[in-house]
This record gives C-alpha cells, sequence and structure tokens, in this order.
C-alpha cells in the first residue's frame, strides 16, 4: 500500500486497482479491497505517535542541522461511512466522494511528514 501511495501522486485509495492492473508490484498479488481496510484498520494512535518520535529524532540528527520543510495539503476519497472527519466538498479528483482534508509538513529531503491535521 505504502508503494502505491508513494507512487501514486494523488494517493487516491479509490485508484488502486487500475494502478495494480498497470503496474508490476514487488509482491504476487494486488490487494483486495478488504485487505486494504483491514491494514488501515490495524494502524493505531500509538503507531502514529511513535513514528513521529523516530521522525523527530531522525531530524535532530541531521548533521547539517539544515532542514527544510515544505507544506502540502491534499484531499483523500473515501468509500467509508465510519470515518469521523470525512466530509462531502469539492475535492481535486471531481468525485462524488466524501472526503478528508489533510495538511502536511513535510522534510522535503526525505519527504516524509513530520506535522499533520486534519481539515
Amino acid at each position: 500500500m505504502a508503494y502505491f501511495l508513494i507512487l501514486n501522486q494523488n494517493n487516491n485509495v479509490s485508484f488502486y486497482e487500475t494502478f495494480a492492473e498497470t503496474t508490476r508490484l514487488p509482491y504476487p498479488r494486488p490487494l483486495s479491497p478488504s485487505a486494504i481496510t483491514r491494514l488501515f484498520q490495524r494502524i493505531e494512535l500509538r503507531d502514529a505517535q511513535r513514528y513521529f518520535l523516530l521522525m523527530r529524532s531522525y531530524l535532530q540528527e541531521d548533521e547539517d542541522n539544515k532542514i527544510i520543510l515544505a507544506l502540502d495539503s491534499t484531499s483523500i476519497s473515501s468509500y467509508s461511512t465510519r470515518l469521523t472527519h470525512i466530509e462531502y466538498g469539492k475535492n481535486k479528483d471531481d468525485d462524488a466522494l466524501p472526503q478528508l482534508n489533510v495538511l502536511f509538513l513535510v522534510d522535503q529531503k526525505s519527504g516524509l511528514p513530520i506535522f499533520y491535521r486534519f481539515l
């Protein structure tokens, strides 16, 4: 899933099936929608908090002490009916799905997120 999200610039998970059909994947077969759901359900708040603690440590150990940050916002369309931050709105993909708007602050060198906020 990370492979798809990195290579697919708009990060719209509804495009995963088409992506999997046209891209040589580093695993035997594409993930099913239920497998994707189970994968995302396994990510807990403590996992995200641990990631951001590790990211902070990574940034503090930067040998040049020159950190360049980039700000990015995106909308993520979803078929989910259980996500609390999902709302209908106008997104870049022009699909009629509810969406989650997210603002990211990323380390420009690595592209890894340092901070995020749901909007």
